[in-house]
């Protein structure tokens, strides 16, 4: 708990300080990446930074230097939690599942060694940890970072009996939905293979640790 005021000794002028330190980072990091796209040398599509210093509103207009920057800062925080969570789990979950692990190793070494001394991993390397990625998947299925979301019910819904009054919230938990027996089979069973060829036969809207839709998290 801090009072917002800003005082020398307390959290909350420790909290501007830090963000005034962070703000100065991502400035240069926006400076240089302005840099780039303009000789060339990045995208617009590149990443999220060149999509939010490219972007134009209905009349034309950019994002200033201070949008982009509460931007980032709003990512940065939410990104800190539902990134250290799924990978302390699944160090948990490959020291109990030795064979998944030693697939997973494996798909590693090979990467590796199509990598030259002093070259960079790539897209292409990242497009190659199939299983990696499988097994990430599945990871955030068992234990989604973020336990669910509301949606206001803009009008009235009828469901199973059930009626949901127009402006109720409506709490929708990933959770829930990931170990429904309907969807996934022996859902509190490590597969990474559910999500083989990009995860195709599993049914939209059943996999949802970050949201889906137009809200999703990017």
């Amino acid at each position: 708990m801090s009072i917002p005021i800003d005082f020398p000794g307390t959290r909350f002028r420790k909290a501007l300080q830090a963000r005034s330190k962070l703000d100065e980072i991502l400035s240069s990091v926006i400076k240089t990446r302005r840099f780039d796209l303009s000789s060339g040398t990045a995208s617009s599509n590149q990443d999220l930074l060149s999509v939010l210093l490219t972007f134009k509103d209905e009349r034309g207009n950019p994002f200033t230097d201070k949008e982009i920057l509460d931007n980032f800062s709003v990512i940065l925080h939410g990104l800190y939690d539902t990134t250290i969570s799924p990978l302390t789990v699944i160090f948990k979950i490959m020291s109990d599942n030795p064979e998944c692990y030693d697939k997973l190793v494996q798909e590693q070494l090979g990467i590796l060694d199509n990598i030259k001394d002093g070259e960079e991993i790539g897209w292409k390397d990242l497009k190659a940890m199939k299983y990696t990625w499988q097994s990430v998947q599945e990871t955030l299925r068992m234990f989604p970072p973020v336990f669910g979301e509301f949606r206001k019910a803009l009008t009235d819904i009828h469901y199973e009996g059930y009626t949901i009054p127009k402006r109720w919230r409506i709490l929708c938990t990933a959770y829930s939905t990931h170990v429904n027996e309907e969807y996934f089979d022996e859902p509190d069973t490590f597969r990474p293979s559910r999500f083989e060829n990009e995860g195709k036969h599993v049914a939209p809207y059943t996999f949802i640790p970050f949201g889906g839709g137009l809200p999703i998290c990017p």
